[in-house]
């Protein structure tokens, strides 16, 4: 099943230039299917069979969507490893949090959201405008395609004064959306489906590393290639070529 879903995921990203391999997909969303009836105790698939549907109700459709979200999800969990690794403090408040209150763990929930507003992994949103919209450079009418470019505005150090810091306390309390430019999952009817998915397992990942291990930093952004600076982030970080010293508990 991962085999297909990833040669399928390869020949999606040739869009129109390659040719629809019905088969192919017909076999990987019969294997999900196969995954529903067994229902697992436990397991999302067993959640997914149990919740009330109509007849056009189609769940093996919406699981693919939590398989493939699990490649941007271990670059976020991996960069933010990175910056617990640097933060000693937040590190030892997120380990007593994931021992006393696993598996409510808000501050390791924080940090993966932090980690994806810093380092957005999908940093183009695409959207049409529903009415015509007038900008300092002149007017859009109603219909027009956008790109919405995630890490000019998450980085946007003339509203937000923690630009370019690691601050997960900014996804502690509660906000008003109309007044909140951060989307590291997008958002409106367009909000990633995977994403309570993904901040609940790599939460979960996240409280089980820090329980059995403690991380020094040993990584560097390829940018400036120096020692991660928790104060001043750089703009871009390798999740492929970042590192860590660890010890056992």
């Amino acid at each position: 099943m991962t085999n297909d879903l990833n040669q399928l995921r390869a020949r999606g990203n040739l869009a129109y230039l390659a040719p629809k391999h019905r088969k192919q997909r017909k076999r990987f969303l019969n294997s999900v299917r196969a995954y529903l009836n067994r229902a697992e105790p436990g397991s999302l698939a067993a959640m997914a069979a149990q919740t009330p549907a109509t007849e056009n109700t189609v769940p093996e459709q919406q699981l693919p969507q939590w398989l493939f979200a699990f490649d941007a999800a271990s670059w976020a969990a991996f960069r933010a490893l990175s910056l617990l690794a640097a933060d000693p403090v937040t590190t030892e408040a997120a380990r007593n949090e994931a021992v006393t209150h696993f598996p409510d763990v808000p501050l390791l929930r924080a940090t993966m959201l932090e980690s994806l507003r810093l380092w957005p992994t999908t940093p183009l949103i695409l959207r049409d405008t529903t009415e015509s919209t007038t900008w300092r450079s002149g007017s859009l009418a109603a219909g027009t395609s956008m790109v919405v470019f995630a890490p000019f505005f998450h980085r946007d150090d003339e509203t937000l004064a923690e630009a370019h810091r690691f601050t997960p306390k900014l996804w502690l309390t509660d906000r008003d959306d109309t007044d909140w430019p951060l989307v590291p999952f997008s958002g409106g009817p367009g909000l990633c489906p995977g994403r309570n998915v993904v901040l609940l397992t790599a939460s979960a990942v996240l409280a089980e590393l820090l329980d059995e291990h403690r991380f020094s930093p040993n990584n560097t952004s390829e940018a400036s290639a120096e020692p991660l600076n928790l104060h001043n982030l750089p703009g871009t970080l390798s999740p492929f070529s970042s590192s860590f010293m660890t010890r056992r508990r």
